[in-house]
């Protein structure tokens, strides 16, 4: 008998304009620019990333011209 019955893991819900990636820059570009704050270390984090055309703004992803 199975007291645990197996459930497929769901990815998390991301904020509008980004999407789930088991492998995402733990330094994303923003506005402010490329490879995230001074000393980020790049390393490959399960997260939401901005979709193509968008960019990280504080904690939201906002159109490219919108910086």
């Amino acid at each position: 008998m199975d007291l645990f019955p197996l459930v497929p893991p769901t990815a998390p819900t991301c904020p509008p304009n980004s999407s789930y990636s088991l492998c995402v820059s733990s330094c994303p570009e923003t506005c402010l620019g490329t490879g995230g704050p001074p000393g980020c270390e790049d390393v490959c984090v399960e997260g939401c990333e901005c979709n193509p055309g968008f960019i990280l703004s504080d904690d939201k992803c906002v159109p490219l011209g919108c910086c």
